[in-house]
């Protein structure tokens, strides 16, 4: 039997040790399942320590781990060691490459909610609540979606899927500024699809926010999230109208007509 590397010096150094107390018998191979067992702990336990070192029912995002703690590891090896920990339910699989440690109660084990997937993701200005969380805040509609939308900074692919929960990347540093334009720019895009939509708390979250304009975090946001060009004729149109300096019209056609937000019809339930 050929035995190489690590292993090698471990056979050597117990059947040496074995021979000087004189022992009769030596299961050659139970020596070596032992310490090749031991050796596979021993790898483990820096990975074993990061995991544990997240709260139960924190969000896990193996890639984001892998980047920041373990590259000098090969991602097999890594990924082998996760799975490991999967299957020995010390971990929970929420998505692709995304886990948590579960709560166990008497009533069964716990796993992510929503609610813990959207703070991990907003985390500390590192993303925005869009669709209708977004319509929810402001009360411009009382319809409720269970699927929630969302744009963060902390994804590594361009969009991920977990639970109900869709979130898209944007590589862009939130602020309390930016964050208000990106409500402005999605409701500009998508208020003609909301259900039930509330004329009046539109036409006032509208004016809210437009006087947040920034061209400044405009620029920023137009370079990470792409909006429609009539999108941006309407946000053009709504500065216009409070006489906001902006310089919008250097992103539309001057010989297009694009669809915009009608305003008398807005401002018509407001006053």
């Amino acid at each position: 039997m050929r035995i190489s590397g690590a292993f090698a010096w471990v056979f050597s150094y117990e059947v040496r040790l074995n021979v000087k107390l004189k022992r009769k018998k030596l299961d050659i191979r139970v020596v070596l399942i032992y310490n090749m067992s031991k050796k596979g702990r021993d790898f483990m336990n820096p990975l074993e320590n990061s995991i544990y070192a997240y709260p139960q029912l924190e969000l896990i995002d193996s890639a984001k781990l892998y980047s920041d703690k373990f590259m000098e590891m090969t991602e097999q090896a890594f990924y082998k060691g996760i799975s490991r920990l999967c299957q020995e339910n010390k971990i929970l699989r929420v998505a692709k490459g995304i886990y948590c440690i579960p709560k166990k109660t008497k009533y069964g084990t716990i796993s992510l909610g929503e609610e813990n997937i959207i703070s991990y993701y907003l985390g500390d200005y590192n993303g925005v609540l869009t669709g209708y969380k977004l319509y929810n805040k402001y009360g411009i509609t009382t319809q409720i979606s269970k699927n929630v939308e969302m744009f963060s900074n902390l994804l590594y692919e361009n969009t991920k899927t977990i639970s109900n929960v869709r979130i898209k990347k944007a590589n862009i540093k939130f602020t309390d500024n930016i964050i208000a334009n990106i409500e402005l720019l999605e409701l500009l895009e998508n208020y003609d699809n909301i259900e039930d939509i509330n004329i009046k708390m539109l036409g006032k979250t509208l004016e809210k926010l437009v006087n947040c304009y920034s061209e400044k975090s405009f620029n920023k946001i137009n370079k990470n999230i792409k909006y429609k060009k009539s999108t941006l004729a309407s946000l053009n149109l709504l500065l216009n109208h409070y006489k906001i300096e902006n310089s919008i019209e250097k992103y539309l056609r001057k010989t297009s007509k694009y669809k915009t937000i009608d305003l008398g019809r807005i401002y018509e339930f407001t006053s």
